[in-house]
């Protein structure tokens, strides 16, 4: 479902050549912002759809291209801020991390992004604390899935 997603960032939200799968690593590309703003209310209207089901299932791919879009808009805009990006990806963090195994791995090119945006900024150096607590977060999501597969491992 993912391929579905991208496919669809490419083709409203991107300008220019298609890109390769690689997220937040790509090249700058033009942003169209009413297409930008189309996906992202796509995305929502299927969360808010998924949520209305009685024991309907949370699909990561709608969550994780919330992400995307962030993303796509850090790497596009000069001087843009990444407190979206930490926002979106925190939520999708807490939604998914006690239930995939895979959310760090999901996440984990978007926080590469996230501190090669702030390293620097404004003269300073090193990492901002929220981007180094949001790291801590991550590591934390991470530790835990590598845990629950340990011990079930063991059982």
């Amino acid at each position: 479902q993912w391929t579905y997603w991208m496919g669809l960032v490419d083709s409203l939200v991107l300008l220019g050549t298609p890109r390769e799968l690689v997220c937040g690593t790509e090249t700058k590309r033009a942003v169209n912002r009413d297409g930008w703003n189309s996906c992202r209310a796509f995305a929502k209207e299927v969360i808010a759809s998924l949520a209305e089901r009685k024991g309907g299932r949370s699909l990561r791919g709608p969550y994780l291209v919330l992400i995307e879009l962030e993303a796509v808009k850090v790497l596009a805009e000069s001087g843009c801020t990444v407190v979206a990006l930490r926002e979106e990806i925190c939520s999708y963090g807490d939604r998914f991390g006690p239930l995939a195994s895979c959310c760090f791995a999901d996440i984990r090119p978007y926080l590469r992004l996230l501190v090669q945006s702030t390293v620097g900024v404004d003269g300073a150096d090193g990492i901002p604390d929220e981007v180094s607590e949001l790291l801590v977060w991550a590591k934390n999501i991470w530790m835990e899935n590598s845990q629950a597969n340990t011990d079930a491992g063991n059982g």
